[in-house]
């Protein structure tokens, strides 16, 4: 039989994952989380299937009132706007930051070709370059050794990534979804970071999938739910 394991863990815990991978001969695959466009997405998949099974003669009670609606505005927005009444989409929605999922803040991808080896190097760049404090999270180097990214307040990243656009030295870039992560090989130190792929920041720390962690790691499927950090193999994960 086959099945979905999700384990969930800390942040300072991520090289005990680290080991388990290794020991038990598996690979997992990281799994960012779930962003708002992509839940809509899966909701409105379920809500078109259920449409599909009303009985046609019940059509006729509403069909009147649909004509109308079409006659107002165009096909497609009405059709829209009932599949984000049904989904609960209602109020606007606002994205949560990739990394944490934080509100009000984006996940910022910064690369430098000569390498980015400290998160430390990375605080400081960005703060020098905003020439003000920076609302910054936690921040974590990327598998390619050449790349970081980091939460930072929404309004911030945008002017960040505006300013430095001719930037020789960095690049700066607001991703759709998360890189390969380095993963951290030791425990991090309270506060602040670890050692390979290590963090470094401030920010609370949380994601989707479980309580008190910060992300998902899967294998062959998803993860889904809302909380933390888990490692999945084989299949989807789900709840909320």
């Amino acid at each position: 039989s086959t099945g979905v394991c999700l384990t969930f863990f800390k942040p300072q815990e991520e090289y005990i994952m680290l080991k388990i991978e290794k020991r038990a001969g598996l690979v997992f695959k990281r799994v960012g989380c779930p962003q708002s466009s992509e839940l809509a997405s899966v909701l409105s998949e379920e809500v078109a299937a259920k449409m599909l099974k009303v009985a046609p003669a019940n059509l006729e009670l509403f069909q009147e009132k649909a004509q109308a609606l079409i006659e107002e505005r165009d096909a497609e927005t009405v059709v829209s706007q009932c599949l984000a009444l049904l989904c609960g989409y209602v109020e606007e929605v606002k994205q949560n930051s990739l990394l944490a999922s934080r509100a009000g803040y984006t996940t910022v991808k910064m690369v430098n070709p000569s390498g980015i080896h400290s998160p430390r190097f990375v605080l400081q760049m960005v703060q020098q370059l905003l020439d003000r404090p920076a609302a910054m999270g936690e921040v974590r180097l990327c598998e390619d050794g050449v790349s970081a990214v980091f939460d930072l307040e929404s309004k911030q990243a945008q002017r960040l990534v505006e300013e430095q656009a001719g930037n020789d030295r960095f690049k700066f870039t607001l991703p759709s979804k998360l890189p390969a992560l380095a993963v951290r090989e030791q425990p991090a130190h309270s506060g602040g970071w670890g050692q390979r792929g290590g963090g470094y920041g401030g920010g609370r720390s949380w994601g989707r999938g479980g309580a008190g962690a910060s992300s998902r790691w899967g294998s062959n499927g998803r993860g889904g739910g809302r909380g933390g950090s888990s490692y999945s193999s084989n299949g989807r994960g789900g709840g909320r």
